[in-house]
């Protein structure tokens, strides 16, 4: 092999070897063409600690940062890689110190104010702002613009409000006037009350009671989401993701139309429906079933709800079950199930009063 060609090659292979060592070494780089487009040549790093910011453990992470980090992500081509940090981590301190590209502030909690010359700040939204490293400048910017364009469109608000808002009435009960809407899934809500024809206020209530409104609910049992659906049961009616509020509000719903048709062909009336079918959702229509046998071995008039439930805690004690054959679960206490269906319809009379048809 000539000495040219030999020379050639080695320096071709060090200069491969220099750009892989480069290229470990720098994290990413980060500049502005002459059309101020952002380009990025490694994944960024965000960090968030925040309440309600992140969430996560064995379900789907979410949160109100976590959805917005994804969606500017999406939207502005840069990709983001979002870490939970538990309350207390040093968040700014791995900014500063270049393990982290972003995280979010409550501009509330002052701390952030000692790293002034180490990190820029983006507008603030709700309180809160993204710190990114000071040699960072041109990411302010790109968020900047997104940012803007989501508080300008009403949709910073609308997902601000699905993780933030209280979902309170008092107000509106203390100075006697009513609203129109209770959640931000109202529209989902009415559209799928009438699968089940309830009053979308009732279908309110349940959700209410299952989640308290929030995306990311998960059970210990493994319910997830809006009406804390079940693997098993989202699998019955074709829904692949729970986290979705379309989906978990199709399946959930599907599962209570399914019990109330049991309930009516028993010839049960449609006030008890509602009550036999709201238990049945929380406790399991088996589980119903047997308090069902408990009431009549007991001479209880059966199709009432508040008969049945008058009942239901004697099946806790040993002389009512033990012997009980018919009792396919055994010993019930009742106290979740009766609790849930009480505080329902509790729910759904303050609805009643507070909220518009």
């Amino acid at each position: 092999m000539p000495r040219r060609l030999r020379y050639l090659l080695v320096f071709c292979a060090l200069l491969l070897i220099l750009l892989i060592i480069n290229g470990a070494s720098t994290r990413r780089l980060i500049t502005a063409s002459s059309s101020d487009e952002l380009k990025v040549s490694d994944t960024l790093v965000a960090h968030i600690n925040i309440p309600s910011g992140y969430r996560t453990g064995k379900g789907h992470p979410h949160g109100f940062h976590y959805k917005l980090l994804s969606e500017c992500s999406d939207d502005i081509g840069i990709p983001v890689n979002i870490v939970y940090a538990k309350p207390g981590n040093a968040v700014l301190d791995a900014l500063a110190s270049g393990n982290a590209d972003i995280v979010a502030v409550d501009i509330r909690d002052t701390s952030y104010m000692a790293y002034e010359d180490k990190i820029l700040l983006t507008q603030s939204f709700h309180n809160f702002v993204w710190a990114v490293n000071k040699d960072n400048p041109e990411l302010v910017k790109s968020f900047n613009r997104w940012i803007s364009e989501r508080v300008n469109d009403g949709s910073m608000n609308k997902l601000y409000n699905k993780f933030f808002t209280s979902y309170s009435l008092k107000p509106y009960l203390a100075t006697m006037t009513r609203r129109s809407s209770i959640s931000p899934y109202d529209e989902l809500i009415r559209e799928n009350s009438k699968d089940i024809d309830w009053d979308w206020r009732l279908l309110a209530a349940v959700l209410k009671q299952e989640s308290r409104f929030s995306i990311g609910a998960r059970s210990s049992r493994g319910a997830m989401g809006l009406m804390q659906v079940l693997e098993s049961t989202a699998a019955v009616y074709g829904v692949q993701d729970r986290y979705s509020p379309s989906e978990n509000i199709k399946a959930g719903v599907s599962f209570l139309r399914d019990i109330k048709s049991d309930y009516e062909e028993m010839g049960i009336d449609s006030a008890n429906v509602v009550k036999f079918t709201l238990a049945a959702y929380n406790a399991g229509q088996s589980r119903i079933r047997d308090c069902i046998m408990f009431a009549r071995e007991l001479g209880t008039d059966a199709s009432d709800w508040d008969s049945v439930a008058h009942v239901i805690p004697l099946m806790a004690l040993p002389e009512y079950y033990e012997n009980a054959e018919y009792l396919r679960h055994g010993s019930f206490s009742g106290r979740e199930t009766l609790t849930y269906v009480k505080e329902i319809l509790n729910t759904y009379d303050l609805y009643l009063e507070a909220v518009l048809p």
